[in-house]
């Protein structure tokens, strides 16, 4: 059975974007390695937007070469398409249901939308949550309302010299009941 996980860095003020959708604020970043590598290595699959996907693609090589992503879109995807890439113009609880079936883990790359929506679904089993010294004051929020509520188990805790913090959480089964 698929594990979906998501890796992803966030504003100290909760925002993954701009309110354009740039990331540009990331690049202060840059200099530390956050463990992405390692991550990437043990990722077999990845979904993400068609927003997301287009904002990658920009001039830029794929930087996921040799896996196989799914981008959640409407329309057809434009040429040249990187190999191993493949439009999925289904809802996403159908390809929650599809990929669940199958063993391996997939990175849930966003964005919000995508992201939400697996959330939604319940379909997030892990996360690392890399909160930036920063606060944008305004853009595409990492949580919008809306999830149901879901006790997580911290799994580590760490910190570096730059002020950056990793939180990674597992959710654990049962969901929770707000209070009234």
């Amino acid at each position: 059975m698929a594990e979906f996980h998501l890796f992803i860095a966030v504003s100290l003020d909760g925002f993954i974007a701009t309110p354009s959708g740039g990331v540009e604020w990331l690049n202060a970043f840059e200099a530390e390695d956050y463990g992405y590598d390692a991550f990437f290595q043990e990722v077999d699959s990845l979904v993400m937007g068609r927003f997301t996907y287009e904002q990658i693609r920009a001039g830029r090589v794929w930087p996921y070469l040799g896996k196989p992503s799914l981008i959640l879109t409407s329309t057809a995807l434009h040429p040249p398409v990187p190999e191993l890439v493949e439009p999925w113009f289904g809802g996403s609880r159908d390809l929650i249901t599809g990929l669940r079936r199958m063993p391996g883990r997939v990175w849930v790359v966003g964005g919000a939308r995508t992201i939400h929506a697996f959330l939604m679904a319940g379909a997030v089993d892990r996360l690392a949550v890399f909160t930036m010294p920063l606060m944008l004051g305004n853009g595409i929020r990492l949580f919008p309302p809306g999830p149901p509520p879901r006790p997580l188990r911290l799994l580590e805790c760490r910190s570096w010299d730059n002020g950056s913090v990793l939180c990674r959480y597992a959710t654990l089964e049962e969901p929770v009941t707000p209070p009234a």
